[in-house]
């Protein structure tokens, strides 16, 4: 898989002094819940065959070249919009882009590329029929400015899908299953990286740690290879070869349910 890869591992609606709000709130699912990185804490509108929004004042121009979503719900023939611009204004903003829905939705997540652009207001418009009367939802919404690898990441990558399911087994040998999510689980290896690539993946690790999720897209050309989770096990960073300057960052990654 020589393709390109990408990471969005800093999102600029979790960064203090951003104020979000929306068009309208279901009881219970606030709009507060988009600063959560919990995926399961979602936004939801009201009942309307109407427009709905989620709008994100940053609070100052931040650099963005990409958009991820987790956990969206749109109406039956509806789209969502990717917005940003320079100030609270939405008759032509800098940026209106439609995000392209997959045929299927392996890892609940879309994914948008573009062209740098430094901007302060971001919103996520969901625009809907006029004829289906429902409610939109959404779990993350993260603007940014990735990290790309030219090279990508598919050398030395394994990817295994886990069952999380538990299986209780009686002392009579009968078998009882709660069924439970299933989890994609990675093992990555960046080995080919030079200088400033090893630092900026030494940034990367900086600001994740092992604790916060971020979105890793494996090839920007399958939106089924990107995922939101987080680095579970390894934060090395090596130089491998006698003479080239080729460095090895490897980790673990799981994805986030």
């Amino acid at each position: 898989m020589a393709k390109t890869s990408t990471m969005g591992y800093r999102n600029w609606a979790w960064e203090s002094g951003v104020t979000i709000t929306a068009s309208a709130s279901a009881t219970g699912y606030p709009v507060s819940n988009l600063t959560s990185t919990a995926p399961w804490k979602i936004w939801r509108s009201t009942v309307t065959t109407g427009d709905q929004w989620v709008k994100i004042d940053l609070g100052t121009s931040r650099s963005m070249a990409a958009c991820f979503l987790r956990n969206v719900l749109i109406h039956a023939g509806g789209a969502v919009r990717f917005q940003a611009n320079a100030t609270d204004s939405w008759g032509y903003p800098t940026i209106n882009t439609a995000f392209t829905i997959p045929s299927t939705a392996r890892t609940k997540v879309l994914s948008l590329l573009f062209s740098a652009q430094s901007l302060r207001w971001v919103r996520i418009l969901f625009v809907n029929t006029a004829t289906v009367s429902q409610a939109v939802e959404l779990g993350i919404a993260f603007p940014t400015s990735p990290l790309t690898i030219a090279a990508g990441l598919g050398r030395g990558l394994t990817m295994a899908r886990a069952d999380l399911s538990l299986h209780l087994v009686s002392v009579g040998g009968q078998r009882q299953v709660d069924r439970r999510s299933q989890q994609f689980r990675l093992s990555v290896d960046p080995n080919a990286l030079d200088e400033t690539e090893r630092d900026q993946m030494l940034a990367l690790f900086d600001t994740v740690g092992t604790f916060q999720p971020w979105f890793l897209m494996l090839d920007t050309a399958d939106q089924n290879l990107c995922f939101y989770g987080r680095i579970i096990e390894g934060l090395p960073v090596a130089h491998i070869g006698d003479t080239a300057d080729a460095w090895a960052a490897p980790f673990a990654f799981e994805e986030e349910l």
